[in-house]
């Protein structure tokens, strides 16, 4: 399955440049492109999506154009999403339900949310995960457009605790300050915002019951157009876990709220094991980053759970007949 985003996501990045200061032509853009991007319920290839993106950044030269982009979302910009975090009474409800429809703006758009002492933690993640410079680009779009968003719905100034970002970290970082504050960190496994647990209980400015159960419906009706197999949405839950622990296929199962024995079951039926997907998973992953010359062997084995190399390459060996280090020299960018 190709990986789409919506065109209201690519739209939320062209509006501010062809409506306000017009930095990007529309002639940039195929026939094709400007089709999809006006119809609201249109997907657009995720490559697409990217070359538009660094073709932007390309023509303003605008280094902190994934910044700019970011602060300036709106929700009303997400499409029925949007409409849904608007009409939701609290953030604590706001935040459940973009859990529960975040993939409407795209399959390969990953969102998580964990509580623990003081803090509400948020993850934000793409999978496949990207190379640079578009992980930076990625990056900032996503965790300035989520406080921005959060800002809009309760008309208060909400600033994070801590932010973590997984790209390095770049030359000039002042223009993350109004946006994020200054406990900020780079290369963490991990895209993280953390805030205070009492922004749960700030009221949604404005929303309206009715219309929140509309839209949900609205949101439940495509996702069931939409449904993606059990192997799709386990590799995506591999992607993110892999990082940090042995995925197993209760860990898996919980994520998804079914039984173990029902996922396995429903693996079969798609023709593939729990295994195989770990398996392909990490080939995918091992190489995505051997592609990456700034990150070594030693520290792509240990993304991917080996706590020895040599055991990394031969399993990348018996994967593709390649070592390591033979697939960065023939293949790697």
């Amino acid at each position: 399955m190709r990986q789409k985003v919506s065109s209201a996501a690519i739209n939320f990045i062209l509006g501010h440049l062809t409506r306000n200061q017009r930095l990007f032509p529309s002639s940039e853009l195929s026939p094709e492109i400007l089709d999809q991007l006006r119809d609201a319920k249109a997907s657009v290839d995720i490559a697409s999506y990217k070359n538009i993106f660094l073709r932007v950044v390309k023509i303003t030269g605008n280094q902190n154009l994934g910044l700019y982009i970011g602060e300036n979302i709106r929700p009303n910009a997400l499409g029925i999403l949007g409409y849904i975090l608007e009409n939701s009474p609290t953030i604590s409800v706001a935040l459940e339900n973009l859990l529960r429809y975040h993939t409407l703006l795209s399959r390969s758009f990953f969102v998580q949310k964990s509580e623990g002492g003081r803090y509400v933690k948020i993850s934000l993640s793409t999978t496949p995960p990207e190379k640079p410079p578009m992980d930076r680009y990625s990056n900032e779009v996503n965790l300035s457009a989520f406080v921005a968003i959060l800002n809009d719905l309760t008309k208060e100034t909400i600033r994070p605790e801590v932010v973590k970002f997984t790209h390095r970290r770049p030359e000039n970082i002042e223009a993350y300050y109004p946006i994020f504050g200054q406990n900020l960190e780079f290369e963490a496994p991990s895209n993280l915002i953390y805030f205070s647990k009492e922004i749960l209980g700030y009221p949604v400015c404005c929303p309206n019951i009715a219309m929140l159960e509309f839209f949900k419906m609205q949101a439940d009706r495509i996702l069931d157009e939409e449904e993606e197999s059990y192997s799709i949405r386990v590799t995506r839950i591999l992607s993110e876990m892999i990082h940090y622990k042995a995925p197993e296929v209760k860990d898996v199962a919980k994520r998804l709220e079914i039984t173990p024995r029902t996922l396995q079951n429903r693996l079969k039926i798609e023709g593939t094991t729990f295994q195989e997907l770990i398996i392909s998973t990490k080939k995918q992953l091992a190489c995505h980053y051997l592609k990456t010359k700034e990150i070594n062997i030693q520290e792509v084995a240990e993304r991917l759970g080996y706590s020895e190399t040599s055991a990394f390459n031969r399993a990348f060996k018996q994967w593709t007949s390649f070592t390591p280090r033979e697939f960065r020299k023939n293949r790697g960018s």
